[in-house]
């Protein structure tokens, strides 16, 4: 696999269209179709790339040795997908005693609770009411 295979690769991971990575990068749909079939691949667009993506790996990008994420990156993601999943664990035995208004905050809004909120939950929770 050649270095325009592996940003090809990168960004259907990344943004899933090349258009939308064109525009992110702010180029051309050409220059980046140019790019993704090895011609013009040259130093500047590769530091472009990896300081707009700075989780991209520039060792697999460049040689195509190692992961396409970088280890901290991926380890990063980790520990976040592991803490979204307690918060949506303590959401879940908090639901019942939620207001409709806080529901609606952490499913429609995509936001989330406050501590304050939390722990008033919780002490309903405990207190069974």
């Amino acid at each position: 696999m050649d270095i325009g295979q592996r940003l090809e690769q990168f960004i259907q991971y990344q943004s899933k269209s090349k258009a939308k990575f064109a525009e992110q990068m702010g180029w051309g749909k050409q220059y980046l179709h140019n790019l993704t079939n090895g011609q013009s691949f040259g130093l500047k667009p590769v530091e472009a790339i990896l300081r707009k993506f700075p989780e991209l790996d520039a060792r697999w990008l460049i040689l195509g040795e190692g992961a396409m994420l970088s280890e901290e990156y991926a380890e990063g993601a980790k520990v976040a997908i592991r803490n979204r999943i307690a918060y949506l664990e303590k959401l879940e035995e908090l639901l019942p005693y939620m207001t409709q208004e806080q529901i609606k905050k952490v499913c429609y809004m995509d936001s989330h609770l406050s501590e304050v909120e939390i722990k008033e939950l919780e002490e309903k929770a405990k207190s069974g009411t």
